[in-house]
This record gives structure tokens, C-alpha cells and sequence, in this order.
């Protein structure tokens, strides 16, 4: 991925209705009907979790059509591994590693008031 341009969508979280295997590079939640179209100079970075288990993986929703419940994704971003997902787990838009390092890095931050 070329582009660094991260969408942030605050307090979104949903579940996948379809299982997504190793490979897929589609996903399906309910809630995705309602992200935006134009990710083709942005990406929406997501958490797949699962709790129980101590275990994520981070993905790019890089394409999404208006009002579909699928979108298209990178696996294994932020230095995690693509797994296997069974239908009910949990998406989350949340603050990763990544969003720390950017906000201590950026020069283009305005200043604290």
C-alpha cells in the first residue's frame, strides 16, 4: 500500500456474518453498509479479535461499494499475520501501535494550547 492515509471512524464495531479464511481478501459485517466509497486514497485500519484466546489481526479495508456489506481488505498489517476467522468475530476501528507512532513523530501537529 502506498498510501498512508488512515481513516478513523470512532466507536465503530460490528462482527463478521461469514467466516473469513486465511486467504480470503473480501470481508462481510452488517455494519459496513455504512462506510464510505472512497478508499481508493485511504484505508480504514481494523482489529479482528478475539479475546478468549489473546489473539488480533490488523487489516486495511482498501475498497468498499456503496450500501455493500462487503469490503475488500489487506491482511496481516502492523506487523500482524492473517488468520482464519469463523462468523461472530469482532471488528473494531480502535488505536493501534501505529497511531502513537505518527502522533509522536508528526511535525505537522498543531501545538498544545
Amino acid at each position: 500500500m502506498a498510501f498512508e492515509q488512515r481513516e478513523i471512524r470512532d466507536y465503530f464495531s460490528t462482527s463478521l456474518i461469514v467466516a473469513a479464511s486465511i486467504t480470503d481478501t473480501t470481508m462481510r459485517a452488517s455494519a459496513f453498509t455504512g462506510l464510505p466509497n472512497d478508499y481508493g486514497s485511504k484505508y480504514l485500519p481494523l482489529v479482528l479479535h478475539d479475546d478468549a484466546q489473546g489473539i488480533y489481526e490488523m487489516v486495511a479495508v482498501v475498497s468498499h461499494a456503496t450500501s455493500s456489506d462487503t469490503v475488500t481488505v489487506v491482511r496481516g498489517r502492523e506487523g500482524t499475520s492473517a488468520k482464519a476467522w469463523p462468523a461472530g468475530t469482532r471488528i473494531e476501528c480502535a488505536p493501534a501501535r501505529y497511531d502513537a507512532l505518527i502522533a509522536a513523530t508528526s511535525s505537522t501537529l498543531p501545538p498544545d494550547p
